[in-house]
């Protein structure tokens, strides 16, 4: 289930667009004080470790997880479809995930979905901030 998070920008469109394989279809995410976020429930533990954005531009990107009460970051950085740069993480377990968008302006996402590839060839082992909550870093999402 994906919710768009009160005060956390708005969601124009139809969301399930950004998961139906469609280049033809879009959905509108308009940023609020330049972000917006959007959570990811999917109701059980699931391991992945990327996400498949399609948005004709460059944007920058925070991917989050819960664990305990923490969201820990696994991904911050400028992401641009065009050179196939997609944010990638170490597997990651968790029954929630956010995705938080900077963007001073709306943008057209025609896809935006999570992925585990069990093919990857390049492992990427655990993050410091995944390891302890004494390297989380002093932002959260809100």
């Amino acid at each position: 289930m994906k919710r768009q998070l009160p005060g956390a920008g708005k969601i124009k469109g139809n969301i399930n667009h950004l998961y139906d394989h469609k280049p033809s279809t879009s959905c509108e995410l308009i940023g609020e004080q330049s972000k917006c976020i959007i959570e990811y429930d999917f109701r059980k533990p699931v391991t992945l470790n990327g996400l498949d954005a399609n948005y004709g531009g460059n944007s920058f990107m925070r991917i989050w997880y819960q664990k305990g009460d923490n969201w820990v970051p696994l991904v911050w950085d400028n992401y641009t479809v065009s050179t196939n740069h997609h944010p990638t993480f170490p597997d990651t377990t968790a029954r929630l995930w956010r995705v938080e968008i900077h963007e001073g302006r709306s943008k057209n996402f025609q896809t935006l979905r999570f992925y585990h590839n069990p093919h990857r060839i390049l492992k990427n082992g655990q993050l410091p901030q995944m390891k302890s909550a004494n390297y989380l870093p002093p932002i959260q999402p809100q």
